[in-house]
């Protein structure tokens, strides 16, 4: 069963209208800026109504947009640039207040030869209509710079700029897919430039697209069915969703849905070096489907849907989550992540409280000394939990995690490197004080393609103690 793509997310739309502009493709092996004219994968109902064009074929636009795309990939690589770490600061990348703009995105291997990057943003957010006559026939205008590499040799082996006009009247999700020629038996990386140009705003994606196999999450490509139907862009989902699950590559074989279980492990303190427990236990490998079937997850934990069923670090990765994931809204979800800033005995006695949440609003005015500073404290505390939940969900949740941890704890760093299978995120920089940096490598034996453990140090015990101490004492923490 082959795979249909989207332009929007809900097939009731795609007559509304869209114009698409690729402003040019620079072929790595070649010194010539070329147009190209693949639509291929736009739906045909859809393509009569487009425009897919240059914006100009004349010289001088060509040198000045090469001259563009040129700037766009030395920035992406010297611009935020550490000298010490050899990585790239991508600041706001786990910033979800830093722009209007917060696309998601995820990559589908078609082929050996074919993978498509599929991405959404909340066309809603794009909205200015102060600075829109009535007569225009669009209210949001999206532009797309991306730079690919191989990740071996370093080199950039793709380079491209799209503009996306977004029709007036719509006003949910914008969903679409770029196709990308990156051949099987590499990895690769890919740095995204997403830019509001109606409201001059800016967000910076960067990933890694693992094809060096094909029996990989990337190879399948799930649906997400509640209400409509679109693209699963998280690798979670929650109880009431049903999913639909294909691949082009694996079409004609049987789907295993392996299930593993919950990992409810808290990690370990930052200073603690002592091994931590791997999650690993297979519980049930027992239901198997084809390609297009549509299914229900009934208990919560951690699952792989793979062809090979002796290979459980294969496959596509979902988390079966709450539904109101990753947000925090019932006592249960509050009280968990407590026990980062509470001691044993008072978190127990927390869990066992008959009314949770009357009991977790007095923690929390104990803390603060007023409802005022205690409402201050929770908007603070649970907002990083939502995000370490939308950054950091791997075979747990985000906040759960070891960047989790660092982030619920110690707040938005000051800078975060990035690299392949590397991150190091940066607290402090200035003449007076020592940076404190936590560097976090990605476990390569971890069930999960999201799950990056923390470097850990003795050396890290006294800002823990601080950490912890200051949210005892009624202060949120944080030292950017």
């Amino acid at each position: 069963m082959r795979i249909k793509f989207y332009i929007v997310s809900a097939r009731k739309r795609q007559r509304q209208g869209l114009i698409v502009r690729k402003l040019m493709k620079l072929t790595p092996n070649s010194q010539h800026l070329l147009p190209t004219s693949s639509d291929s994968y736009r739906p045909d109902s859809y393509r009569e109504s487009s425009v897919f064009r240059l914006l100009s074929s004349d010289f001088t636009n060509y040198i000045i947009i090469s001259f563009v795309l040129l700037l766009f990939v030395a920035c992406s690589s010297t611009s935020y640039y550490s000298e010490q770490s050899g990585l790239t600061d991508y600041v706001n990348i786990y910033n979800p207040l830093s722009s209007n703009l917060q696309p998601k995105v995820f990559f589908y291997h078609q082929s050996e030869n074919k993978t498509l990057l599929f991405f959404k943003v909340d066309a809603s957010l794009m909205v200015s209509e102060q600075k829109l006559d009535a007569s225009s026939k669009n209210q949001a205008r999206l532009e797309l710079k991306y730079a690919i590499r191989d990740t071996k040799t370093r080199e950039i082996v793709d380079t491209a700029s799209f503009i996306y006009e977004i029709p007036k009247q719509k006003e949910a999700d914008f969903i679409t897919s770029v196709p990308l020629d990156l051949k099987a038996g590499n990895n690769y990386s890919i740095s995204l430039l997403f830019i509001d140009k109606v409201k001059q705003s800016w967000k910076r994606v960067w990933a890694n697209i693992p094809k060096e196999n094909m029996l990989i999450g990337e190879t399948f490509f799930i649906d997400k069915v509640c209400p409509e139907t679109e693209p699963l862009f998280v690798n979670y989902c929650h109880k009431k969703d049903s999913i639909i699950c294909r691949s082009d590559v694996f079409y004609n074989k049987p789907f295993y849905l392996m299930f593993f279980g919950t990992d409810s492990l808290t990690p370990k303190p930052i200073f603690d070096a002592k091994q931590s427990f791997r999650f690993t236990g297979l519980v049930s490998c027992d239901t198997t489907i084809s390609s297009g079937d549509t299914v229900r997850l009934k208990h919560k934990g951690f699952y792989k849907i793979s062809t090979d069923s002796l290979k459980p670090e294969s496959g596509r990765e979902l988390l079966l989550v709450d539904d109101y994931y990753p947000y925090v809204k019932t006592p249960e979800a509050m009280l968990k992540p407590l026990v980062y800033i509470t001691n044993d005995s008072r978190f127990r006695t927390l869990s066992k409280a008959e009314n949770l949440k009357q009991e977790i609003e007095k923690f929390w005015i104990e803390k603060g000394k007023s409802m005022m500073v205690a409402r201050e404290l929770i908007k603070i505390y649970y907002n990083r939990v939502q995000t370490a939940n939308q950054y950091f969900t791997s075979t747990r949740e985000g906040w759960q995690t070891d960047r989790g941890m660092v982030y619920v704890l110690f707040g938005l760093p000051k800078h975060i490197y990035k690299a392949e299978n590397q991150e190091e995120w940066v607290y402090l920089e200035n003449h007076v004080n020592t940076n404190l940096i936590f560097r976090f490598t990605k476990d390569s034996l971890s069930l999960s393609n999201n799950d990056y453990s923390l470097i850990r140090n003795k050396r890290y015990e006294t800002a823990w103690k601080q950490a912890v101490s200051s949210w005892e004492n009624g202060k949120a923490y944080s030292i950017q």
